[in-house]
């Protein structure tokens, strides 16, 4: 069967090959609020997230919300018992660890817990009666929403630019990430107080606290998406189309898939260049074109001459694909 392939829910693309980061969501009807800081590990390519690097923060937020299972206010819903409790989960995965049953991280755990909820169409983990969902994607989609929040001129933004982000208080961080008065937000205001790093906690908060403006802002995050397809390069490109329009985006597609950025996205620079300066043209049987020209398809769109008209033949790159057309 091959392995899965979850597609980044800040950007729609394939995650396939690349590292994950994500939180844990409590869904309220529509609304979708934090339960935890982001993590950040490798794929295991199954919906969840492996080789979690542990630091100060994720330990004792994860103890924390481990408290809440205890007690009965976060449940596990899964009909496997090696997904039953962490101890369960450990002994069953500790030969992937070298034998080491404690380097697993308990949100590993939790993660798997909710890859079998988005496998199976099912809610694996509620808090109350409320379900709970990850958020899964890939860290460099998640630099570029980070920054364009960061440096954005949009009113909504205007406490999470950087200027105003240097200044604020622990407090007023822990309300742009975990909403002011939700349980989840004051289980981390405990959290924080017993940490030795309060810089780390203040940036994880607002890290957080962005990307949820920059999903807010895109309607997001997207539902969770899998196949069992190997890499999928169209995906790219229609988050290029979606999100084009941020420089902090364009630098994240053209690192992640630089042969398909130097092939066909840089195309749709020159498409949305043209667009603005208001250069294409409609296509025409009877024009020559020269290569680089903007062209307007009644049926195909439009497109890019890929070089100059030669014996009443011109080769135009659209959106769907190469064509050869009729020309002068």
């Amino acid at each position: 069967m091959g392995f899965f392939d979850v597609y980044c829910q800040v950007s729609g693309i394939s995650s396939f090959g690349f590292d994950l980061e994500g939180t844990l969501l409590i869904e309220r009807g529509d609304k979708l609020s934090p339960l935890c800081p982001l993590v950040r590990g490798a794929s295991n390519r199954l919906g969840g997230i492996d080789l979690i690097k542990a630091d100060e923060l994720l330990d004792r937020s994860f103890k924390a919300l481990e408290k809440w299972i205890d007690e009965g206010r976060l449940v596990v819903d899964v009909p496997y018992e090696d997904l039953m409790s962490l101890s369960a989960y450990r002994a069953r995965n500790a030969g992937l660890h070298g034998g080491n049953a404690g380097a697993i991280h308990g949100f590993e755990w939790l993660f798997s817990v909710l890859s079998y909820g988005t496998w199976n169409d099912a809610v694996s983990l509620r808090c109350g009666q409320h379900p709970v969902r990850a958020c899964l994607a890939v860290p460099r989609m998640i630099d570029a929403a980070v920054e364009t929040v960061a440096q954005g001129e949009r009113p909504g933004w205007a406490a999470l630019r950087k200027d105003r982000i240097d200044i604020a208080g622990v407090g007023a961080l822990l309300d742009l990430a975990f909403d002011a008065g939700n349980e989840a937000r004051d289980l981390h205001a405990r959290v924080g107080e017993k940490l030795s790093d309060e810089r780390h906690f203040r940036l994880s908060l607002a890290r957080l606290a962005r990307l949820r403006a920059f999903l807010s802002e895109h309607g997001g995050p997207r539902a969770p998406r899998t196949t069992q397809s190997d890499n999928d390069p169209a995906a790219a490109e229609a988050c290029y189309r979606a999100l084009g329009a941020y420089p902090s985006f364009r630098r994240a597609i053209a690192q992640v898939y630089p042969e398909l950025y130097a092939e066909r996205l840089a195309r749709l620079d020159t498409l949305r260049d043209a667009q603005e300066r208001g250069d294409a043209r409609p296509y025409n049987p009877k024009d020559r074109y020269q290569g680089g020209d903007i062209v307007v398809h009644p049926r195909f769109g439009e497109g890019v001459v890929a070089s100059d008209s030669h014996e009443g033949k011109v080769e135009i790159v659209f959106d769907s694909g190469s064509k050869k057309l009729v020309c002068a």
